[in-house]
């Protein structure tokens, strides 16, 4: 069963990380000691185009992320021909957040500030001069209703009047947040540790690249059933060059590639890649998105007030009560043998596109 490669925790996670990585290739830590969660990331090849394959970005979303990963270090990492690890280099980097995965949270804590930060719009970023952050009287509203105090009736209708009109204007659940301490989408006013590791990491592993396809193992909303557990998307940050999006539909064998060019300036990490090394090789980023929700038509509403609820009830009472993080979890990871399987399956087949997509792309564009 193919579910054997999800963990139950963040170290049972790192434990299969660490025996695949050695076993397949070069097993490397970056580690802070100011910080519990090292971060271990593998080296695989030695050419000069670079894959590289993140997980845990978002905490609880690194048990499919390490899944995918140890997926691929025990079934396909070791039958790798010299040639073509000639061409190619993978690096894995695992569970970034090791401490959103381990508590089973989107984000990680921010120790400095008690506040719960996204690492997927922390890095690369510095807000540290308080005049220059950012002011937005939408969003204020916006975190008025959505991080108040639980009232589950009342507050629940007020979402499901506002939130399409919310969703429709992302920019304004996103700008001007960093006014507070727990911001909906909150990225932080500083680079977090875990951010710092990751930057380290990236320094390492590109002397010398010519070409860096970027992949990032992602959960999500989509649309499941019985008869369908999982959906999957592949989202192309395109950065306005359509043929990116092409290049990875190419790559991935008919998996659903859509550009996000709406969102490119909320996710940090691929806006970081493309900062530090766009101008000197071409730069690739996508989410493989492994849908985990039963009932999208309602995810909005329902995300709002879930995510809202955690960062108040932190702020106000220290901690986020059983209730709100039962139903946290249960928007971003799926807990069940069957999507586990289903998951890894589709992951599979990812690979299997992926790998020959590359082999192809580049033996022809050297």
């Amino acid at each position: 069963m193919m579910q054997c490669y999800f963990s139950e925790n963040w170290e049972q996670a790192t434990e299969k990380f660490y025996k695949n990585a050695s076993n397949a290739g070069e097993l490397k830590w970056c580690v802070d000691n100011q910080h519990k969660f090292d971060i271990p990331y593998a080296i695989i090849g030695n050419g000069p185009n670079v894959v590289l394959m993140y997980s845990g970005i978002n905490g609880i979303q690194g048990y499919y992320g390490s899944a995918a990963q140890n997926l691929f270090l025990e079934a396909w990492a070791p039958a790798f021909k010299p040639e073509f690890l000639k061409k190619f280099t993978f690096v894995l980097i695992h569970a970034i957040n090791g401490w959103g995965m381990q508590n089973k949270m989107p984000e990680t804590f921010d120790k400095s500030t008690g506040a719960l930060v996204d690492i997927n719009r922390n890095i690369g970023k510095k807000l540290t001069n308080k005049t220059k952050i950012p002011k937005n009287p939408v969003y204020n509203r916006a975190h008025k209703l959505l991080v108040s105090k639980p009232e589950r009736v009342k507050k629940l209708a007020e979402i499901k009047r506002v939130s399409e009109k919310l969703l429709l204007k992302r920019e304004d659940l996103f700008r001007g947040q960093y006014q507070h301490k727990n911001g909906l989408f909150f990225g932080g006013t500083h680079s977090a540790r875990e951010s710092l590791m990751t930057q380290r990491i990236m320094d390492n592993v590109m002397h010398g690249a010519q070409s860096l396809t970027a992949i990032h193992f992602t959960t999500g909303p989509g649309l499941t059933s019985v008869h369908k557990p999982i959906s999957t998307s592949f989202d192309t940050y395109s950065f306005g060059d359509i043929n990116k999006i092409q290049h990875i539909a190419s790559l991935t064998g008919g998996f659903s590639a859509t550009g996000v060019d709406d969102v490119v300036r909320y996710d940090a990490m691929p806006a970081f890649l493309e900062s530090e090394y766009g101008g000197k090789m071409p730069v690739y980023s996508v989410n493989l998105c492994i849908g985990t929700y039963k009932n999208p038509a309602t995810f909005g509403e329902f995300m709002l007030l879930h995510m809202g609820n955690a960062h108040w009830e932190l702020e106000n009472r220290g901690q986020i009560s059983p209730y709100t993080h039962k139903k946290l979890v249960g928007l971003w990871y799926n807990d069940t043998p069957l999507w586990k399987n289903m998951s890894m399956i589709a992951t599979d087949g990812m690979y299997y596109a992926l790998l020959n997509g590359l082999d192809r792309y580049y033996s022809h564009n050297r």
